[in-house]
């Protein structure tokens, strides 16, 4: 996610949209339904109405809900973020945005990636963190089956060697414009 100045703030008033999610490819959006005073003074209830991302109006990188208007000028003095992408991909689990995944073994947990290009085809790869002798042994044993480009399912072996242990599980594309990783954890 970028990075701000911490000075960059905006007036939260009814009806305004905002991003609240670490979902950079389709994050999801809220509207401002409802501002309560609360006691002891100065406190503040919120209340959100989640909304749709709009591609045409949102602008994902900075996490800004209508920052461009219909014609697609830019309607507020946004932040300039310090970092620029402009190639993106994330790894979900169930359609939701992950860094990190508690695995079980013997069971099987879905991974699908999202990149900010269509048509990207996605290589994956799971990697032991740290050094073993028989690295390549334990990684053997997190089974690892391809359904499509984007869709992964991953089950640990039901062996003691893979208990306790880090993974590290990576998507990007054979040019290396796209990388994303997660970390996993095998906990039984």
């Amino acid at each position: 996610m970028p990075e701000f100045e911490l000075s960059d703030v905006r007036t939260i008033t009814i009806q305004t949209r905002m991003m609240i999610s670490l979902n950079v490819i389709n994050p999801n959006c809220f509207m401002v339904s409802k501002i309560a005073d609360m006691n002891p003074k100065g406190l503040l209830k919120l209340t959100f109405k989640q909304d749709d991302y709009n591609k045409k109006r949102d602008d994902s990188i900075l996490m800004i809900c209508d920052y461009y208007d219909d014609s697609g000028d830019i309607t507020i003095d946004a932040p300039t973020p310090i970092e620029s992408e402009t190639k993106r991909s994330q790894i979900l689990v169930d359609d939701v945005a992950v860094e990190k995944v508690e695995l079980h073994t013997g069971a099987t947990t879905y991974f699908s990636v999202e990149f900010s290009d269509e048509g990207i085809d996605a290589q994956w790869k799971i990697s032991l963190v740290g050094d073993d002798a028989n690295k390549e042994e334990i990684e053997k044993l997190m089974v690892m089956n391809q359904i499509n480009a984007a869709l992964i399912s991953i089950r640990p072996g039901k062996s003691t060697k893979v208990k306790g242990r880090k993974f590290t599980l990576s998507v990007y594309n054979a040019d290396g414009d796209y990388y994303s990783s997660i970390e996993l954890e095998v906990v039984d």
